[in-house]
């Protein structure tokens, strides 16, 4: 009877090898163990589940919170710089408003909210916030290479938070839009996604709430 070794199951210095009438158990290459037909599947079958046990997550109530840089919740002015201006290869036409709707966009809206002092230079600023539309290619990973779906895209937002100072990325910010057929749909996913980045910013920038003091004794 032909034999199939199973080099599947991870187990050193040990290798299973299956045929039709049961399987066996070889070690240095040495036969040491036979086990009936009608074992022998309950016994791959515990040995699979025994060997592809994931390690416990950390829970999350476990992790510390990290801080918010302060240089964010302490500035006054900003530079925004239009760091990606499209969405190739769609080109300008696959969102409305030309290749700078994301930076024209995001500055009005920064300059509707207030919560910064917007510089025309950035010798003048303290933070740089970045805005950037691409459209990487998305891809699937087969055979251990990455292959490209076709003409699948990711059209997405990104804000990057740099310290003028010090050149350092304080934080960035990655807002997904999603894809859509028709040229309306396309632009409301859009609008969609520049207002969740917005949002995740004004969460980010907001001074955290005082901590409560404690009463003294007695009163």
């Amino acid at each position: 009877t032909a034999l199939k070794a199973m080099p599947w199951l991870p187990l050193a210095g040990w290798n299973i090898i299956a045929g039709r009438v049961g399987i066996y158990v070889e070690s240095g290459g040495i036969m040491v163990n036979r086990i009936g037909l009608g074992l022998s599947w309950i016994v791959v079958g515990i040995l699979a589940v025994f060997v592809s046990v994931p390690a416990r997550a950390t829970p999350r109530e476990t992790l510390t919170a990290a801080p918010v840089p302060a240089e964010i919740i302490s500035a006054k002015r900003i530079f925004i710089s239009n760091a990606g201006r499209g969405c190739s290869p769609f080109g300008n036409a696959y969102f409305s408003g030309g290749p700078d709707r994301s930076y024209d966009q995001f500055y009005t809206a920064m300059k509707s909210w207030g919560r910064y002092q917007l510089a025309h230079s950035p010798s003048a600023a303290e933070l740089d916030f970045a805005i950037e539309l691409s459209c990487p290619p998305v891809t699937t990973a087969k055979g251990g290479a990455e292959i490209h779906a076709g003409s699948t895209y990711d059209p997405q937002l990104r804000l990057i938070i740099l310290d003028l100072k010090t050149h350092t990325v304080l934080w960035t910010i990655t807002v997904h839009v999603s894809r859509a057929i028709l040229q309306g749909n396309r632009d409301k996913n859009f609008d969609r996604a520049m207002a969740a980045l917005l949002t995740e910013l004004k969460d980010l920038a907001a001074p955290p709430a005082p901590t409560p003091s404690t009463p003294k004794n007695g009163s």
